[in-house]
């Protein structure tokens, strides 16, 4: 039998989500790649949380993820295990359960957003004794914060890492541009020290000031950016098209114990670009300094000078660097994660043939 899966999400898709993924406008994710393979797996999501009626929605009404996760705990017929999305849904749930003394499985696909808060210090005491609570992280230096920092059983602890659609972002033909520096993202990001290094190396620079997670605001909103510099708003068939114009892809980021830039990261590698990346205290699990590009220090102006200015002067050996990192990220396309996922959580899945085509194996 096919096992009756929940998988809970803190937001819900957007609604032109399905049809810009049949147009080939959009890359997939974790999310859609993950339903496709398991038939028994249903989406719990505030909206429809919101649809369901009765007393423990008006309980909890005005707390949508505490009403998510009551609902996902009360279908019926009832789901064997659960996937959260992230710690935003997936703790209001494990604490919801341990309430009603449920104790099905639930795997918490963990961002390190709530690391660095008392709170989660303080019910990391209770998390310990959840055993059927089992956190996914994205990267394993999120893995050795739980185990090392907050004492969680490293038994419990399972490395996912992440994922990119390797087929959207995948190395196109086309003129590289060699004074082109490329930055995307909004969450942590340090803008105001990148845009200084390009203008001390006389480098262009265009960031894609977009995200699909964080609606944040950078710490150069609102200037007048000097020339040379340019901010936009990016489609994602525009936003390949500017990776692929890119000779570097910059990600510099403040300090943090979260997974930041991760995205940025893989789909500039998936390009074929070479990455300079700063090395946060949760970094991911893609970038080999040296090799598929370079890690910088938090505010490390003259690392990154360095580093920017060297790959810049050296196209040959940026572009070697792409193609290693094209390499390496091969392995975290979104049908290897679905694969990790599925492990993660104890679900039996079966090898999909199409990641061997897609990595040329």
């Amino acid at each position: 039998m096919t096992a009756r899966i929940g998988y809970v999400m803190g937001s819900p898709p957007g609604d032109h989500r399905a049809a810009e993924l049949r147009a080939g406008i959009r890359p997939r994710v974790e999310y859609d790649e993950f339903l496709e393979r398991h038939p028994g797996a249903e989406v719990i999501d505030p909206r429809r949380a919101a649809d369901v009626a009765g007393p423990t929605g008006m309980l909890v009404r005005g707390r949508v993820h505490a009403a998510t996760a009551a609902v996902a705990l009360q279908a019926k017929p009832a789901y064997e295990r659960f996937i959260a999305t992230g710690e935003d849904i997936g703790l209001p749930l494990a604490f919801l359960a341990w309430m009603r003394r449920d104790r099905r499985p639930i795997n918490i696909v963990t961002h390190g957003s709530y690391f660095a808060s008392p709170k989660f210090a303080a019910s990391a005491r209770w998390l310990r004794r959840m055993r059927n609570v089992r956190f996914l992280t994205l990267s394993e230096s999120l893995a050795d914060v739980l185990t090392a920092r907050f004492g969680l059983p490293a038994e419990r602890v399972f490395n996912a890492s992440y994922a990119t659609d390797i087929r959207f972002f995948t190395p196109a033909c086309g003129k590289v541009e060699p004074d082109l520096v490329v930055s995307v993202g909004t969450a942590n990001r340090d803008y105001r020290l990148l845009v200084d290094v390009a203008q001390a190396l006389g480098a262009r620079l265009e960031i894609a000031a977009d995200s699909a997670w964080f609606r944040t605001k950078t710490n150069i909103d609102g200037e007048s950016l000097p020339e040379g510099v340019r901010t936009g708003s990016y489609s994602y068939p525009e936003l390949r098209e500017l990776y692929a114009r890119a000779a570097v892809v910059v990600v510099p980021l403040h300090g943090g114990l979260h997974a930041c830039g991760y995205s940025a990261i893989a789909e500039a590698m998936g390009m074929g670009k070479p990455v300079i990346a700063t090395k946060t205290a949760c970094p991911s699990d893609f970038v080999v300094d040296g090799e598929t590009g370079f890690y910088v220090d938090p505010g490390d102006g003259d690392g990154l000078t360095e580093k920017l200015g060297a790959l810049l002067a050296d196209p040959s050996r940026a572009e070697e660097m792409g193609r290693a990192g094209r390499q390496r990220i091969e392995a975290y396309s979104v049908e290897r994660y679905a694969e990790r996922l599925a492990e993660g959580a104890g679900i039996s899945t079966v090898s999909d043939p199409r990641i061997a085509a897609v990595a040329g194996r």
